[in-house]
């Protein structure tokens, strides 16, 4: 409750105890990827209102039902993945005081852009062990590592640029789950526009929503198969931006309008 929805009087209060400015505080929690949501306390409504609030890949009749979404859902909130955080290795080398970032702890990422490094499993968070991993590294390809600095841009409240289009930091969290949802989508919800799911999990090597049966949310998901599907939206946001994807979503062009453009459909 203190990351998603924290009292004010708490970041004042930390300043006063530890010399931290309260902005740097308030940027340590997960409140940026609920801002404005928080007075939402039905699951349901929150994930109608929240993960389905864009549509980028399929026109809105065809949005994922809302049916199979438990009423204690909140977004981006997966136990499994906070008690085994992913980690970048380089990160980790590199501190004087090695420790967890958000965005580890968070299933939000797939790399570290600084270091264009994969993240890594680091094992149960009770028994943490932060020194350096000692595994293959791999270099994570420039869709993720796009969409990847977008989403820490936003963890720090700074609005986002990908290519010519500019957008909000507050946008950047219900957009990416929003996408994450379609992605999500049965065929026989889907119809017809089916096809464009298959082409992005297709360009990705990977089996249509990772291989999962209807009615599982993202955050229910292992770490494995949420790494899955955070690939393929970063695919599917890239392949929007460039126009090289036949999306029907109503959305879409707020990825691909200019700054000036997007800063004008995003107000209406």
């Amino acid at each position: 409750d203190l990351d998603i929805d924290p009292p004010e009087i708490l970041f004042g209060r930390l300043e006063a105890h530890t010399g931290i400015p309260a902005d740097h505080v308030r940027r340590m929690t997960a409140s940026s990827l609920f801002a404005g949501f928080t007075k939402l306390t039905s699951g349901r409504k929150l994930f109608r209102r929240y993960a389905a609030r864009y549509s980028l890949l399929l026109p809105r009749s065809h949005q994922t039902s809302f049916e199979d979404v438990d009423d204690a859902w909140q977004p981006w909130i997966s136990n499994d993945r906070f008690n085994e955080p992913w980690v970048c290795e380089s990160c980790l080398a590199a501190g004087a005081k090695p420790h967890l970032k958000l965005q580890w702890i968070l299933p939000v990422a797939l790399s570290c852009p600084e270091h264009r490094l994969f993240l890594k499993p680091i094992g149960f968070v009770g028994s943490l062990d932060l020194r350096p991993l000692r595994l293959q590294r791999r270099t994570p390809p420039a869709h993720i590592v796009q969409a990847d600095t977008a989403t820490e841009q936003a963890l720090l409240g700074k609005d986002i640029r990908l290519g010519t289009v500019c957008i909000p930091a507050e946008m950047w969290f219900p957009l990416l789950r929003s996408l994450v949802a379609e992605l999500n989508s049965s065929a026989a919800r889907a119809g017809n526009n089916h096809r464009v799911l298959l082409d992005v999990w297709g360009r990705c090597n990977i089996r249509p929503r990772a291989g999962i049966a209807p009615g599982w949310t993202f955050e229910e998901l292992s770490p494995e198969h949420q790494a899955c599907f955070l690939e393929a939206a970063a695919l599917a946001m890239s392949l929007i931006i460039d126009g090289k994807l036949h999306s029907k979503g109503r959305d879409c062009n707020l990825l691909r309008y200019t700054r000036r453009h997007n800063l004008v459909a995003i107000a209406h």
